[in-house]
């Protein structure tokens, strides 16, 4: 085995379930899943996820996790769902009970949501690697690469706390932060080329609807042999996941048998009736479905006019197709302006695929189909045949694509979400200026502008992997400088960005954030080489020098270059990432 040997670690840390995937670059590349997730029955299910749950005594103590965890358990505190608590910046975060239920938790553990997703994660970690040692023998011969995937929605916050949360549960500090509709595509192209099913110049839209988020993306096929697709237009994405029929369905559950009473229902009623919504209903119920709806509620009162009769509770046809079509049609909406913004750039859309959990419903199939046909009669929906599985199997090949030369990778190109460029001083124009931006610049003689900005790269451009953007620019010093400053002259510089559709163009505005900054020097020898200029009774030297954006696949390096060599690096996560 080469010592280059990497052994890939695909990781989907879902809202409902989570799951790993992993394969090695020696061999043929398969790519395997962890199944084998404990239960309390003893054995291990054949299943190819483990829910994303985990319980504490009062004392903050992790009493268990996936599995394990059951809503009807006497368990001091349980946590679902908390992967939606890393991003407070959705009107989401304190509108659902259960939410808030999470919310008052934490505040009595004393733990953040940081905190109980990295707890979670150190269970689901530790498990993984005793898994892979049962499979590979020593890991030690292998070169650990770990790929964990985030909705493409999240704020850069979310994303940041996802990070810390699993390097804290112990996986690599190296491991990379991929979106999850990207690596899904991965997994639905690999599947679509074997099948022969696809063209050059066919543009299709991935729509991943997970339990918390549907993130959509889209992309055209440049080649086939071997397969190269680029993104054609910039994704989209909401909170619209299967969750929120959970919380839809409660909700009319809750109205319909009246609050009171609701709420004097047994922890372990509620919680059996979540479980027959969750396992039964939801993910059987389908357009013009002929069977009987119903759940059970243990402890309800009967109530025959309105279908509760020996503690089981009639769900006509009508109510849950209400239910759904609540949020279906958040997510046709997202579909239908993927597909208009590929008709726009003058492409042909052949097919939207669904992947994620979610993506498996029927209603929601059909949901999509119906509303496309007339909108777009040539475009035909799919459902991944292994959708639950695409965002995880997607990381490894993601993992695995990175270890290719750039010129032989799947994903050629990339859409930018956000705007990114430095700021600069331009001379002073009171018709373009603002008057709190002047300042008398010495080394020139006249008034300038201070923090203008300069965008690099923009919102809806492309990224090239392996480009570099390059942002020139001089600075004044003194020529007088001594030696007693020290023999290098320093200097710092920021790296902006925004998600405004249009980036302002001063720095001073709220939509424009820091992202990374640079320090850096020059050797004070090597500017006293350069030309004088006076200006104020002073000599003064001009220093030009670049900084610089190289474009890379899941992060940026904003770095400075001066006089043709690299003076200094840093290396940043896109903000999507």
């Amino acid at each position: 085995m080469s010592d280059a040997t990497k052994l890939i670690i695909g990781i989907d840390f879902g809202t409902t379930f989570s799951a790993a995937s992993w394969a090695t670059t020696a061999g043929r590349r398969d790519v395997k899943m962890v199944n084998d997730w404990p239960t309390p029955h003893g054995k291990n299910l054949n299943d190819d996820q483990v829910p994303s749950a985990i319980a504490y005594d009062r004392d903050g103590v992790v009493t268990k996790w996936g599995y394990h965890v059951r809503d009807q358990d006497s368990d001091a505190f349980q946590f679902r769902w908390m992967k939606i608590l890393l991003d407070p910046s959705h009107k989401y975060y304190k509108e659902a009970p259960r939410m808030m239920e999470m919310i008052a938790a934490l505040a009595t553990l004393g733990k953040s949501a940081e905190d109980v997703v990295s707890d979670f994660l150190k269970c689901f970690w530790e498990h993984t690697l005793k898994t892979l040692q049962r499979k590979h023998e020593e890991l030690t011969q292998y070169t650990l690469q770990v790929v964990l995937t985030v909705p493409a929605v999240w704020s850069p916050s979310a994303k940041d706390k996802t990070l810390k949360a699993a390097i804290k549960a112990g996986m690599p500090e190296d491991l990379q932060l991929v979106t999850e509709p990207e690596t899904a595509a991965l997994a639905v192209l690999k599947d679509k080329s074997e099948e022969d099913t696809i063209d050059v110049g066919d543009a299709f839209v991935i729509c991943d609807a997970g339990g918390g988020t549907v993130d959509l993306i889209s992309y055209v096929v440049e080649g086939l042999q071997p397969l190269r697709v680029k993104e054609c237009v910039m994704g989209d994405g909401g909170l619209c996941g299967a969750i929120f029929l959970d919380e839809e369905f409660e909700r009319h559950i809750r109205i319909r048998v009246g609050r009171v009473q609701y709420e004097k229902l047994s922890k372990r009623a509620k919680a059996n009736m979540r479980w027959d919504f969750d396992r039964g209903l939801k993910r059987s119920f389908e357009k013009g479905a002929r069977f009987k709806l119903t759940v059970e509620l243990s402890g309800i009162a009967d109530n025959e006019e309105d279908g509760i009769e020996d503690e089981t509770i009639i769900i006509q046809y009508h109510t849950m197709q209400e239910i759904f079509d609540s949020i279906c049609i958040k997510i046709q909406a997202l579909v239908a302006k993927q597909l208009s913004a590929i008709g726009q750039k003058g492409l042909r859309a052949r097919m939207v695929v669904l992947v994620g959990g979610f993506g498996e419903s029927k209603y929601l199939y059909h949901f999509l189909d119906a509303a496309n046909k007339n909108a777009h009669p040539d475009v035909r929906v799919l459902q991944d045949p292994r959708a639950m599985s695409a965002v995880c199997r997607g990381a490894t090949l993601w993992g695995l694509d990175q270890t290719q030369p750039t010129i032989s990778r799947s994903i050629t190109s990339r859409i930018s979400r956000h705007s990114y460029g430095i700021s600069y001083c331009y001379p002073f124009d009171s018709s373009v200026h603002d008057e709190a931006d002047k300042y008398f610049n010495e080394s020139k003689g006249e008034y300038y502008a201070e923090g203008q900005m300069k965008w690099l790269l923009k919102r809806g451009e492309e990224i090239v992997e392996g480009q570099v953007l390059r942002g020139y620019t001089s600075a004044p010093v003194q020529a007088d400088i001594d030696d007693s400053y020290g023999p290098e002259w320093f200097t710092w510089d920021t790296l902006l960005c925004s998600e405004a559709e249009t980036p302002p163009s001063r720095r001073k505005d709220p939509a424009v954030k820091e992202l990374a900054t640079a320090l850096y020097s020059i050797p004070i020898k090597d500017i006293r080489t350069l030309s004088k200029y006076s200006s104020g009774g002073k000599e003064w030297h001009d220093v030009g020098y670049s900084r610089d954006i190289l474009c890379g696949a899941a992060r940026l390096q904003f770095r400075a270059m001066y006089q043709g060599r690299l003076i200094q690096a840093t290396d940043v996560a896109y903000p999507e990432n």
